[in-house]
Formats: structure tokens, sequence, C-alpha cells
């Protein structure tokens, strides 16, 4: 270890240690340019120290603002992820009341009415209104009774009419809370077939694009199965038409 510098007195000659401002031997006020310069490497040191420093708080791997950005990004998250359940908790607009056992009663023939239809030798058109198609599927497609379904349950089926775009929605209960899954579609008749194009679909209030529901046609298997007559039925027609007052069917001429 280096032995620190001593400080002459000029007066007496008294080696004073370096820290002194007077001399311990006369009292005489020293010298203290007299005492070797500290080096420069030390505040270049320091000066190196603080940069790093600096380096460290501003850099966005490191230090105060990741933990920022993560904090963040963890509330963004949070909060959208909660935006969206509760976009799916709400009905979606346009839920028809739900049908009491004597409406049902009155729900009209609409199947054998159409078949009727289909052995007349001129075409024959139908306006179907909602909540005529709605009343319709309330009777036909029923939730079924198995007890060990109670917890989660299909309830029912009902269509939303607008331009050009017909929109199913499966009504399903868990635990007594009604959800709701629609799927939206452009129909049209092509080669003695009903083309149906998805347009988009929906969770509750929450919209879902075409491309997801491509891998959601799960969520409509019961619905579907229940309706296998009614699409064989709509694969007959001439063509069919959309619109937010009516959904119209054409049939074919019977040879």
């Amino acid at each position: 270890m280096a032995t620190p510098p001593l400080l002459t007195c000029k007066q007496c000659n008294y080696a004073n240690e370096p820290e002194r401002v007077y001399c311990h031997n006369c009292g005489a006020k020293l010298d203290r340019s007299l005492l070797p310069k500290e080096p420069a490497k030390a505040t270049k040191e320091s000066q190196d120290q603080a940069r790093k420093l600096v380096r460290k708080l501003v850099n966005p791997a490191h230090g105060f603002f990741t933990n920022w950005h993560r904090a963040l990004f963890n509330v963004v998250a949070s909060a959208a992820s909660i935006a969206a359940l509760l976009q799916m908790a709400r009905p979606p607009g346009g839920v028809p009341p739900m049908p009491t056992k004597e409406d049902l009663l009155g729900a009209p023939p609409l199947i054998e009415q159409i078949e009727d239809a289909e052995i007349s030798p001129v075409p024959q058109a139908y306006r179907l209104a909602e909540p005529t198609i709605n009343m319709y599927l309330a009777s036909a497609v029923k939730p079924r009774t198995d007890s060990s379904e109670d917890y989660f349950k299909f309830e029912r089926a009902f269509v939303n009419l607008g331009k050009d775009v017909i929109r199913i929605t499966a009504q399903e209960s868990a635990f007594g809370y009604p959800l709701y899954a629609g799927a939206s579609y452009k129909l049209s008749i092509s080669g003695g077939k009903l083309l149906a194009e998805n347009v988009g679909g929906n969770v509750g209030r929450m919209p879902v694009h075409p491309m997801i529901m491509e891998y959601c046609g799960f969520a409509f298997q019961q619905l579907w199965n229940a309706l296998t007559r009614e699409k064989a039925l709509l694969d007959r027609l001439q063509s069919v038409g959309v619109q937010p007052d009516a959904f119209t069917i054409i049939t074919k001429p019977h040879a």
C-alpha cells in the first residue's frame, strides 16, 4: 500500500499529514498546492460509472423501464380480457322474447306448407317474417330433457334478418345464465344446393371474424343436426332472399 505524501511546513519544516490545513508544529497555514494532484483516472472512472448507471435506467431491457412496460402491458391485457368477457356475457341485439307453451301451440307448420307448395306446377313464393320463423324454430328445435345437462344445456334457436344476411343464434344456458353464439350467412341456391357463405359471427355481443368462425362449427352442431329436414327442403328451392323484413323463398315448378 502506497504511503500518502506529507505536507512540509515552509516555516518550520515540520512534516504534516496531507489532510491538515495548518502546521501541527507552529500553526502556520500550509501551502496545499504542494500536494501532488490526484490522477485523472479516478475522475474518468466516476464518469464511466455514472454513464453505466444512466444506460441501465433507460435501457428497455433492464431497469425501471422494463418493469414499467411490463406493468402497462399487463394492465392493458387484463382490461382487454375483462372487456371481452363482459361483451361475451351480454346478450346480442335482437333477442326475441322466450315463447310460452301457449305460444308454441300456435306455431305455424312451415315445413308442411312449403312441402305442399312444391307440388304446384308453377313456382310459389313465400315471405316469412322474422317472428314467424322464430316461432317455428322454437317449436321444431326443442331442448333436451336429459337431467345430466341441467347445468349446461341448449335452450333454443332464433334468427335475425338483415340486408342479404341471416344470423342464426343458438341460445344455451350455463347454471341458468343465458349464453349466445351466433353465425351470420349470405344464402343462395346453386346447382340444386343451398349455399351458405359465412360472413362472421358473435359470442354474446363480441363479434367473431369469419376466419375464426370456420373453426367454431362444433358450437352449432346440435342445431344443424336438428335442422336436417329444413336444410333438405331449402336445397330443393328455386331461390332464397333475405331482407330485414322477411325471408323470401320461391319453390321450383313441379313437373
